[in-house]
């Protein structure tokens, strides 16, 4: 790894685009301005970190970490919310100190860069909900996914029991490896080879936008959130008196008809889901749509019919059954879709670096006044000025590594701290390739090497110890899957706090804080739904239809294809190769025909990762999505001036007013009170 450059090195010849973050500092030079006053104030980390900051840091991120965790356990579908933390942040220190005075004030004034740290310590404590895989491999060693994967009394002794005082130490020994690994690299990220990393870069916009008209757009834009986030939260505290034992309600809505509505062919009225689409591309809602059109149209009413040929009529709902082709033919084209994936950013990103080493020197920036020229200079010499010494770095890492190979395997038995030693080593491999391709493209490809890492440690662990493998391989996953991604969010972090000037001491200490806070809130969030309601349960309405999808893979790691139905394998090979020629094809276009029509057949072909979600879940899912993506059609269509600006705020506030509503819900749950009407649909005579 390469350290921080000194100080006093001039900013690098990189080109940078023209754009709305270019120029924070008002039109022309005041004569009055003192440059070296500013950097050194910018430089000042103490005035950044406050406690009013922390507080309200927290406070956002425990929001953000229960909508995160109510997205996981029922989709996995998890927009980005660093956008939404940032406004939050700015609201929430402005509006604090308004109303509390002098218990939120502070003796500094709030700034962008103060804001930048609040959004930073609320991204990384959200963001170990995601890591820590409650909605994915964690959830998938506990009892509710052995059961909905078929009870397969082999495999009794690989479950773990959940507790929130196994989950501690499991958070604090996997969540901090990523950010101690890439530390040292931020210079070569963000400055070095200028990566975009879209949602820094869009978040910095929009704080730098905050404090260059005194907040006004801010404040418009979170009277629309809080307009919004009253209808999702409302909606579902109506809807909550409908649910009876909680298989009744709006949700049960025949919207096409009792016989579409037996393959979840029907609008379940989850506006939070609308607002998910809102923030995801067309073509993501699109491929959802396809993949449902595909699986619940097409393929699961055929395989029905084949009960008592391919599989036993009593199969019911395990992986022997219709269940094993629903899971493992998403598992196809999710591995298709990784492995492509990978191989795919790791051209581009060899290209990409040939590149900008062949032409660093060549480069010559033009600015459009002095005040962008003036503006860039200070975001180097602040980005440049803090520097961490290398004990630090690797200090960190090794702390992790040592600690995580010899507590592990008391947490979860079967995992071998020579199986975790090399998960560990694979890291700092692993994280450089999955920040430089967030920094490309905003994708977090962490859960795609999770996944391998699954397939890797379980026949592994299975080849030296027959009665281990799924618990080794999952609890490997999470090593991997943590590290990769928390690289990922710092950089992202990075990069706003580059555009917006704030200290980068004051970003590490931000991260590993509200890494810290997440390590203890998260799960405490986690365990507010996992003892209210039956998490994991098919039926229920938190069934984390991911856990099982892991768990199937940690099954397949150890038990090969034998484990899969009648012709499974097959159609498996089929649809990984699919998933292949959907890529190729789509990205071969613009070789081989016009631009025009290559955009056409890129709109046509849909994204296999993607694709995949509906096949387990349901085809109601994608109804929704697609919904929100209507809404952003007719809103950008009619209303230009106004979508820009406001279209993340009414996602963001649908999402967090039913992601906030699930703190009642699972209060009344513990109480015992259900909702007084059942109201639900059902076929009658003629």
């Amino acid at each position: 790894m390469m350290g921080v450059d000194d100080p006093a090195a001039a900013p690098p010849k990189v080109a940078t685009e023209a754009g709305p973050e270019a120029a924070t500092i008002e039109e022309g030079v005041s004569k009055n301005f003192d440059e070296d006053e500013e950097v050194a104030r910018n430089l000042d980390w103490r005035r950044q970190i406050t406690v009013r900051g922390v507080l309200v840091g927290i406070v956002v991120g425990f929001a953000m970490t229960i909508i995160s965790l109510k997205l996981s356990l029922t989709t996995g579908v998890i927009p980005s919310l660093n956008i939404c933390a940032g406004l939050l942040g700015f609201i929430g220190i402005r509006t604090g100190t308004r109303v509390l005075g002098r218990w939120l004030s502070d003796k500094y004034e709030f700034t962008k860069q103060e804001n930048t740290v609040v959004q930073t310590l609320a991204v990384a404590q959200y963001s170990t909900a995601f890591i820590l895989g409650f909605g994915s491999y964690y959830i998938a060693m506990d009892k509710n996914s052995w059961i909905a994967t078929g009870s397969i009394e082999s495999q009794a002794s690989q479950v773990a029991e959940i507790t929130y005082g196994n989950t501690i130490p499991f958070a604090l020994l996997i969540c901090f490896t990523g950010i101690f690994t890439l530390n040292a690299l931020r210079k070569n990220f963000v400055v070095d080879l200028n990566l975009t990393y879209p949602s820094g870069t869009a978040t910095a916009v929009m704080i730098n936008g905050f404090f260059a008209d005194n907040g006004r757009l801010a404040h418009q834009q979170f009277a629309t959130f809080g307009r919004w986030f009253c209808v999702g939260f409302f909606k579902d505290f109506f809807d909550w008196f409908f649910q009876g034992d909680g298989s009744c309600g709006l949700a049960t809505w025949p919207t096409f008809g009792m016989k579409a509505y037996d393959w979840s062919w029907s609008f379940d009225w989850s506006i939070n889901y609308i607002g998910v689409g809102m923030l995801c591309g067309h073509s993501v809602n699109y491929s959802m749509m396809v993949g449902a059109i595909i699986g619940w149209g097409i393929m699961w009413p055929i395989f029905e019919g084949k009960a008592g040929d391919w599989y036993p009529e009593d199969a019911g709902s395990n992986l022997n059954g219709l269940l094993g082709y629903k899971v493992f033919l998403a598992i196809a084209l999710i591995v298709g879709d990784g492995i492509y994936n990978i191989i795919k950013m790791a051209i581009i990103s060899y290209q990409t670096y040939r590149e900008h080493q062949q032409n660093k020197n060549k480069v010559h920036i033009e600015y459009a006044n002095e005040a962008d020229e003036m503006e860039m200079r200070m975001r180097h010499r602040v980005f440049m000025s803090d520097s961490f010494p290398h004990w630090v770095t690797w200090g960190g890492y090794i702390v992790c590594l040592v600690l995580g190979c010899i507590c592990i395997p008391f947490l979860y038995e079967g995992t071998h701290w020579f199986v975790l030693l090399v998960a560990y080593l694979m890291i700092p491999f692993f994280a450089p390739a999955n920040a430089y391709i967030c920094g490309l493209t905003d994708w977090d490809m962490s859960s795609t090497f999770g996944k391998l890492a699954i397939f890797v440690f379980a026949i592994w662990s299975y080849t030296y110890d027959p009665n281990t493998g799924i618990l080794a391989g999952l609890a490997t996953c999470g090593v991997v899957l943590a590290g990769t991604s928390q690289a990922a969010v710092l950089m992202q972090d990075y990069k706003t706090g580059f555009i917006t000037r704030s200290s980068p001491k004051a970003m590490f200490f931000a991260q590993l804080l509200g890494t810290f806070v997440g390590c203890f809130l998260s799960p405490a969030a986690f365990f507010i739904f996992y003892n209210a309601f039956d998490v994991g349960d098919p039926d229920g309405p938190y069934p984390a239809p991911y856990g099982e999808i892991y768990r199937a893979m940690a099954i397949l790691g150890t038990e090969g294809f034998g484990a899969l139905p009648t012709h499974c394998p097959a159609i498996m090979l089929g649809f990984f190769l699919a998933a292949w020629v959907m890529n190729l094809t789509r990205d071969l276009a613009p070789r081989f025909m016009s631009e025009s029509k290559a955009q056409i057949l890129q709109n046509i072909i849909p994204i296999p990762g993607v694709m995949s979600i509906p096949f387990y879940i349901s085809a109601s899912l994608a109804i929704d999505m697609c919904l929100g993506s209507l809404v952003n059609f007719i809103w950008k269509r009619y209303y230009t001036e106004t979508f820009s600006d406001f279209y993340i705020a009414v996602a963001s506030g649908l999402i967090a007013g039913d992601g906030l509503w699930s703190l009642p819900s699972a209060i009344l749950a513990l109480a015992g009170v259900s909702s007084p009407i059942c109201m639900s649909f059902s076929k009658t005579a003629a």
